[in-house]
């Protein structure tokens, strides 16, 4: 059982204009230099009192973040993580390559009518287990690889992987729940399959959610998974990117994990150890591929669809427009997620 499981912000400001913002929920963060020179892009006034977050109106991605510091309290033995969130200003974007052949035609182009943040990595193996108290990921430095050997690569900042769709909806609820906030996700009419295995001549049993009946309230200011779109438009971040942050192979090598450049070892690498995109946001191009909220339906069963990639992965599967669809239970060791929230009237910014 989880026990004294709270948050603990970060409470840090910064200059803008001679005057400190901070974020009412949480706080804002950013390179002072960065935020003045990207200031006159922004089509509000510096605020002198307060106002809405979601009115700001950057042209470009990056300009802003919140960072935030979860603690988790189990067994006596606390476990700390931080996250950094992304601002991502709305917009549209074109992906793809057009064609006069209907069937080579893949272009089309996205709107996204609402600004959002997005997490600067995906969700960490200590952010997992901060929130929940549990790392369900193979690549654990906690866990034997081959032959008994420990992965070579394996720590608490690897992506958490091995997590169902559904786990990411629940890790998100109750991550907006620890900070305060209203959460997305309702979770109806769970369905349930029972599993059992003998260990140590002692029988266990543990239950595998198989479906359920899930609704996101998009009016919410909580955590949930991104749409794939946003996901796609936070990748090419204002470029014409064929992957996030590089449009060659040289370039790849430099800011996704794939079969490209793992070599030997076929595992998923601590977050933030390549190069980001041009909006901060790293590894968005392989080492695990990241749910997001869109579902389908595939062989029948529901299924929801997952971007950028990962570490086993060609580079062609890491392209910014290639998408897998994989059934909401599965669990994968190379499968992850990055975590979205939106902008309401609640998230303000003051000065101070």
């Amino acid at each position: 059982m989880l026990n004294n499981l709270r948050k603990k912000s970060l409470n840090i400001s910064f200059p803008f204009k001679n005057k400190n913002i901070v974020l009412s929920n949480g706080c804002v963060v950013y390179d002072a230099s960065l935020v003045c020179l990207h200031s006159q892009r922004c089509r509000v006034s510096p605020p002198t009192s307060s106002f809405p977050l979601s009115v700001l109106d950057f042209k470009y991605g990056g300009v802003l973040k919140t960072e935030n510091k979860v603690c988790n309290t189990q067994n006596g033995k606390a476990i700390h993580s931080e996250f950094t969130m992304i601002f991502c200003p709305k917009g549209t974007y074109s992906i793809g390559k057009a064609s006069k052949d209907p069937k080579k035609n893949t272009y089309k182009q996205e709107t996204i009518d609402s600004s959002f943040l997005l997490a600067e990595t995906e969700v960490t193996q200590e952010l997992y287990a901060a929130v929940t108290g549990q790392c369900p990921s193979g690549f654990s430095k906690d866990k034997p690889g081959p032959i008994g050997l420990r992965y070579a690569y394996a720590s608490d900042s690897n992506p958490v992987e091995r997590v169902s769709w559904f786990d990411a909806i629940f890790f998100c609820n109750e991550l907006s729940n620890l900070q305060g906030l209203d959460a997305c996700y309702t979770i109806t009419d769970k369905e349930y399959e029972v599993y059992y295995s003998i260990e140590n001549n002692v029988k266990k049993e543990w239950r595998e959610l198989r479906k359920a009946n899930v609704t996101c309230n998009f009016s919410k200011n909580g955590y949930r998974l991104p749409l794939a779109k946003e996901w796609e438009y936070a990748a090419k971040a204002n470029t014409d990117n064929v992957w996030a942050g590089a449009n060659c192979v040289d370039d790849l090598k430099r800011h996704g994990w794939y079969n490209g450049n793992t070599g030997k070892h076929t595992q998923t690498r601590p977050v933030k150890k390549l190069k980001p995109n041009e909006w901060g946001f790293y590894d968005m191009s392989g080492n695990v591929e990241e749910w997001c909220w869109d579902t389908a339906v595939e062989y029948g069963k529901p299924s929801a669809i997952c971007k950028g990639g990962c570490y086993i992965d060609a580079k062609e599967d890491l392209k910014i427009t290639y998408a897998s669809t994989n059934y909401l239970y599965t669990v994968s060791d190379t499968i992850g997620f990055r975590i979205a929230r939106n902008l309401t009237q609640k998230d303000t910014i003051k000065t101070c």
